[in-house]
């Protein structure tokens, strides 16, 4: 999985609990944004993408 963009997975769930989200909504964001880093992996061939690699069509993609 790339640890690149985990740490920002990592960051974004840490925010989350700072601002008084259910644990189950934590759970769930990183569940969606884990899998869709292994969506960018597999499907993609992007094994440690950059932010700027990532564009709308890897989203829509990966929505799609």
């Amino acid at each position: 999985m790339s640890e690149g963009l985990l740490k920002y997975v990592d960051i974004f769930c840490d925010f989350l609990k700072r601002k008084g989200s259910s644990q189950h909504t934590v759970r769930a964001y990183r569940l969606d944004l884990t899998q869709f880093l292994d969506f960018l992996r597999e499907e993609l061939g992007l094994d440690d993408p950059r932010p700027s690699e990532v564009d709308r069509l890897a989203v829509r993609h990966f929505l799609g």
